[in-house]
């Protein structure tokens, strides 16, 4: 018979924290680096882009360690 409670919470607070704080931290860094590209005026068009996929890819990331942090 198994347990109501078969979690890692510490597994979960790790995923929770990753899917929550780095996808903003991710923005942000692509901005910055948006704007010293822009000033240095070398093409920048694609920035966004690769940080809006990687902010995805990195809340994926968060969103499957709390999946796993559940046993399922």
């Amino acid at each position: 018979m198994r347990s109501g409670t078969d979690c890692d919470f510490s597994l979960m607070g790790v995923g929770y924290f990753i899917a929550l704080l780095a996808p903003p931290l991710v923005y942000l860094a692509a901005i910055v680096w948006t704007i010293v590209r822009l000033t240095r005026r070398r093409r920048s068009w694609w920035v966004p882009v690769v940080g809006a996929l990687a902010a995805l890819a990195v809340w994926a990331l968060g969103y499957g360690l709390l999946m796993a942090s559940l046993n399922r």
